[in-house]
């Protein structure tokens, strides 16, 4: 079993960057493994689909998403907000019940408060998929 992962971001103005992640994974092919196989589906992970949805051997998956600082919060909330977006696009090979191309895109604001990232914000899919996402911790 092997999991990938490379991302990169880059200053596209003063207040904003756009990145590009992109995910895989294969079991070499070997159904039973005796351990877990991997998931897609969650925030950050084909977002409009519920956590854990897709189970697969193998998969590929990229997003492609833009931040812009919004403004600075008091400083005994936090540091900053953003907006954010984000379109996800991926293969989930064997997966039951997945189109053939899950693919999403969402929307949200990430303020960095004191007690970690806060996420809120939403996404609709393929396959009539949409959920809306309310996370503190990590956001990429």
């Amino acid at each position: 079993m092997s999991e990938a992962y490379i991302g990169l971001i880059r200053p596209v103005s003063k207040r904003g960057s756009a990145y590009v992640q992109a995910f895989g994974g294969t079991t070499f092919g070997h159904d039973d493994t005796g351990i877990q196989q991997f998931f897609l589906g969650g925030p950050g992970e084909l977002s409009a689909y519920g956590r854990n949805e897709l189970r697969m051997n193998q998969y590929w998956l990229v997003r492609l998403g833009y931040v812009y600082e919004l403004f600075s919060l008091p400083p005994f909330i936090g540091h900053k907000t953003y907006f954010t977006s984000a379109y996800e696009v991926g293969k989930a090979y064997g997966a039951p019940g997945a189109s053939r191309w899950p693919n999403d895109g969402s929307l949200g604001l990430v303020m960095e408060t004191l007690v970690g990232p806060l996420f809120v914000g939403g996404s609709v899919g393929d396959s009539g998929h949409r959920r809306v996402y309310f996370s503190l911790g990590k956001f990429f």
